[in-house]
């Protein structure tokens, strides 16, 4: 079959059409499942618009108001199914268009469906809880920034913001991507050629830090992280006697008593020792210095452990509680859970996602890349930075359930590995193929001249842009 052969395009539909009524018919397939926060949504959601409860209470605004739009039941179901199907069929789209037309975009297109499939992202599409919008909104985000990645406008730009200002809205950790996406677009601005590509990615990304700030200053208002400090300290700090011993230097009371009650603390199968306060007196101290003064210490903490930040996440037992030992699958609903084919192929382990990105960044500096891609490439690395920060700050922002706080940011690390590796192998193979024949006809061109003259025939041509078009330079700078 030649390049212009229908097949390529006729697949592409048929396995958009696939994904499409997979997704929805998923969604729909059984009872929607309630959950303790999807009660705590639903008592939110009932102060109605307008209280104070709803914009500054124990819960984000956004997923609370989808609720009162949609309710708690079959009607949610159906609005996440479909979204998702959007959201996901868009991304996988416009990833195609960076492979040229045929085969090629048939199969990343495919890549991407494939992996929208995986039984850890769809299984949130029958839950009362804001996984599934958000994780939508991973996919418009990715769609967004690969739009701007082809070239600087302001119809991709608004998609990034409203994307960002979105998921910054429906959880408090997903402001810390909206952030990442604004100084990101900051940053690229700083490095652009265009006067007017300059001007949107600066507007763009202040943007972006605006709404970021305006939901961590919501955040902060209600005071609903405080209860996740707690979390952190009960399962990360008291069984830790070093840890402890720092704390106690930047002021937390009752240092001592906190090492005896967690010396008879046995650690639990999954997790590590998990020390509970007792009620009473004996610990009111700790405990009020826990919801107020706290927060500070931690983060400096933080700060001045680097090497904890990095390593603590990937350490096991996990250094988490109530987490259904690391199976996502948990959360899942028994009655008629509907799986596609092959979809557990597509959610691999992090060691397989970081030799995935190591595979694609080799074969991107082995082959070469023209301008436009060079800024996909850019992009790209962009996601895979903000979506592994946002996954650190999720996994250090809580004690409990962190496979289910930090999906949304390993499903942006995930999506991102595979468009990136299936691009640079198929690049790869088509750079080889395209020097291979240069060769054999520079080494006939010399046969026919005798071999007396250079065949001319060794510089390389830059590679088509997307569609088979001549390269675009408009849109992010080449680095």
């Amino acid at each position: 079959m030649t390049a212009t052969s229908p097949w390529p395009r006729r697949t592409q539909f048929f396995g958009v059409g696939c994904f499409v009524v997979f997704v929805v018919v998923q969604a729909v397939a059984g009872p929607i499942l309630l959950f303790q926060d999807s009660r705590a949504y639903q008592a939110v959601a009932a102060h109605g618009l307008f209280s104070p409860t709803l914009w500054v209470g124990p819960r984000a605004p956004l997923f609370p108001i989808a609720v009162m739009v949609f309710g708690a039941g079959h009607w949610l179901q159906l609005a996440q199914g479909l979204s998702a199907a959007v959201a996901w069929t868009a991304l996988a789209l416009v990833a195609g268009r960076l492979r040229p037309p045929g085969w090629s975009r048939t199969v990343l297109v495919l890549v991407v469906l494939g992996f929208a499939s995986a039984f850890p992202i769809r299984l949130w599409d029958r839950a009362a809880l804001s996984e599934s919008w958000s994780l939508s909104l991973i996919a418009v985000l990715v769609t967004a920034a690969l739009l701007l990645a082809e070239r600087v406008r302001w119809s991709a730009m608004v998609l990034l913001i409203a994307a960002g200002a979105l998921a910054a809205g429906l959880r408090d950790a997903q402001l810390w991507m909206a952030a990442g996406c604004g100084v990101a677009c900051l940053g690229f601005a700083a490095v652009v050629g265009r006067d007017q590509g300059r001007r949107v990615l600066l507007l763009g990304g202040c943007a972006l830090l605006a709404f970021a700030a305006l939901a961590e200053v919501g955040s902060a208002a209600s005071h609903r992280t405080e209860a996740n400090v707690a979390d952190v300290f009960s399962i990360r700090i008291f069984a830790y006697p070093d840890r402890v011993a720092w704390f106690a230097r930047h002021g937390m009371p009752e240092a001592a008593a906190v090492d005896r009650l967690a010396r008879g603390v046995p650690p639990e199968f999954g997790s590590g020792p998990f020390v509970d306060l007792p009620s009473g007196p004996r610990f009111a101290p700790l405990r009020h210095w826990l919801a107020k003064d706290a927060t500070g210490p931690y983060l400096l903490f933080l700060a001045t452990h680097p090497v904890y930040d990095l390593t603590a996440p990937l350490l096991w037992p996990e250094l988490s509680y109530n987490d259904a030992h690391a199976n996502p699958t948990y959360y899942a609903s028994p009655l008629r859970p509907l799986r596609f084919p092959f979809s557990t192929w597509f959610w691999v382990s992090p060691l397989l996602v970081a030799l995935q990105l190591l595979l694609a960044v080799l074969l991107w500096l082995d082959t070469g890349a023209a301008a436009w891609r060079r800024r996909c490439v850019a992009v790209l690395g962009a996601l895979v930075v903000v979506g592994a920060g946002t996954f650190l700050v999720a996994w250090h922002g809580d004690g409990q359930e962190t496979t289910r706080h930090t999906v949304e940011a390993a499903t942006l690390v995930r999506v991102v590995a595979w468009i990136a590796v299936v691009d640079a192998v198929d690049g790869a193979i088509r750079r080889r193929r395209r020097r291979r024949s240069e060769g054999e006809q520079g080494d006939a061109a010399d046969h026919d001249r005798g071999g007396d003259q250079p065949s001319g025939s060794e510089a390389l041509v830059e590679p088509p842009g997307p569609d088979g078009r001549a390269p675009q330079h408009a849109g992010l700078p080449e680095g």
